[in-house]
């Protein structure tokens, strides 16, 4: 079944207002901007896609402001050795994090100082009251291993230190728009809502979790962390167009050129080419190549995006993946709740 009714393009922006699309981490809040909060832990969701907690905080004249606090994903805090048990309900919190723009008492955190330890709640993050906190001793920011197995059938971890592989890096921008799509995109509005809803192509694509390559008869199977997608590639003979059902990740179908991995993706059922709200054309179709190094430390990734409804040209995309040995692909279960 379609998950999207089709609509002339000209007409997409106004469907695009009423969706959401929009990590809202990066919308919702001013990361110029850096506040302290100081309270009582009175609620916590340690959980994908974002962990967060409630902070009772009373003010000099006794008024009481509850916080909505936001963190990085479970994968990634799993990740740094952070668990739930180092945030406990009634425990007195010190809280450093970027606050929402439209002055609602809400804020994404990067430091907590808790039970007389700091936490650095984010990757990338470092150390703000004390020399030293938990959270510093991972390897999300390591580069690649090298391995006597240079082949793609293995898992994939994102590469930290390269700045096509997270998440605002990996969409170049400054798109050849057509001057439909700029309207339609001219008119979008992000809206904050449940970030459980699966991701389509190509976004998918830009997520930071390991993904892992898997041989599945004579098909490949790309298994995807984030809301635990599954890729079919078909390596066989390829379906009709009259028989394939559009879906969110579309049709693929794969070849190889030597230790390359092609895929030719299309009949895609997603509004969106990314999440700054430029549509997708019905008739997208997309090119990736995956490749792995010599030296097996590596995949290189490419993508080239063809939508002549959206684009005036071919759009390219690139980033790369990088091999660690030990990890592996975690259930995401995304929970979205209060």
């Amino acid at each position: 079944m379609n998950r999207r009714r089709r609509f002339p393009l000209l007409a997409i922006g106004m469907l695009l207002c009423s969706h959401v699309l929009a990590h809202h981490a990066f919308v919702e809040f001013d990361r110029s901007q850096v506040v302290e909060v100081e309270g009582e832990v009175i609620s916590v969701l340690w959980a994908n896609p974002h962990i967060r907690f409630s902070v009772r905080s009373t003010d000099a004249d006794g008024t009481e402001t509850v916080w909505s606090v936001e963190g990085s994903s479970l994968s990634i805090l799993s990740r740094m050795g952070i668990t739930e048990e180092f945030i406990p309900p009634g425990e007195s919190i010190r809280v450093a994090g970027s606050p929402a723009r439209s002055g609602a008492p809400r804020m994404t955190v990067s430091n907590v100082l808790v039970g007389g330890r700091e936490i650095v709640l984010g990757s990338r993050s470092t150390p703000r009251w004390e020399e030293t906190a938990v959270g510093t001793d991972h390897n999300l920011m390591a580069g690649g291993t090298v391995s006597d197995d240079n082949t793609i059938f293995r898992v994939w971890s994102t590469d930290g230190d390269d700045p096509h592989s997270n998440t605002p890096g990996f969409w170049p921008g400054d798109y050849p728009l057509t001057e439909a799509a700029r309207i339609a995109q001219s008119q979008w509005v992000p809206i904050a809502g449940s970030e459980c809803e699966p991701k389509g192509m190509p976004t998918i694509m830009e997520q930071p979790y390991p993904i892992e390559f898997v041989e599945a008869g004579t098909d490949v199977v790309l298994r995807i962390e984030e809301y635990d997608t599954v890729r079919t590639i078909h390596m066989g003979d390829a379906q009709s167009g009259e028989a394939r059902e559009k879906s969110l990740l579309g049709y693929s179908q794969g070849r190889w050129e030597d230790s390359t991995l092609v895929v030719e993706t299309s009949d895609i059922d997603w509004m969106y080419f990314d999440k700054e709200g430029i549509p997708q054309g019905d008739a997208m179709s997309i090119v990736e190549r995956f490749t792995p190094t010599e030296d097996g430390s590596r995949l290189e990734y490419a993508m080239t995006v063809t939508d002549s409804e959206v684009f005036t040209e071919p759009v390219s995309l690139e980033r790369h993946w990088v091999w660690r040995p030990g990890e592996v692909v975690r259930p995401y279960e995304c929970t979205w709740g209060e």
